[in-house]
Formats: C-alpha cells, sequence, structure tokens
C-alpha cells in the first residue's frame, strides 16, 4: 500500500508540466483559462455560463453530501448513516 501511495504522490506532483498548458495554447486561452489547459478555450460566453453552473451543482451537492455523512438526523439508531457515523 505504501509503494502504491509513494508511486502516486511520484506521478501527481514529480510531472510539473503533463498539465500546463503549452505555449501556443496559451495565447489562445482566454486569461481565466490561461496556462491552465490545452485547447482553443470556450467559443463564446454561454460556455462560461455553463462551467459557472456545473460548478455551482457540484459544490452544493459536496455540500450536502458532507452535511448528511456528518450529521444524519436520523432517529433511528440501527439506521445504515449512523454506523457509518459511529465506525
Amino acid at each position: 500500500m505504501k509503494k502504491l501511495i509513494l508511486l502516486a504522490s511520484l506521478l501527481i506532483f514529480g510531472i510539473p508540466h503533463a498539465g500546463q498548458a503549452c505555449d501556443v495554447c496559451e495565447k489562445n486561452q482566454p486569461a481565466a483559462l490561461r496556462g491552465i489547459t490545452h485547447g482553443p478555450g470556450p467559443d463564446s460566453n454561454w460556455d462560461m455560463v455553463i462551467i459557472g453552473a456545473a460548478a455551482v451543482i457540484v459544490l452544493v451537492t459536496l455540500a450536502y453530501s458532507l452535511r448528511f455523512l456528518i450529521k444524519p438526523d436520523e432517529a433511528d439508531p440501527g439506521h445504515i448513516k449512523n454506523m457509518v457515523v459511529e465506525k
């Protein structure tokens, strides 16, 4: 298990340039995405609206997931949520 964690950390942190954009792509990106991703970037402002809406949905889902995992608000002591929280 330790070898797997070490290998994963080397792959993530040991290759700093793998996730960065190249010089050509960096010039073609809008200011908000410059240096982050490859490709032509968003075609219109609607693309940014869609990305923003998706990000909001993901954050709300994460918040509710954490809320119901940490404090399940179930009265039945045998409920599955309480078994997860107690362990």
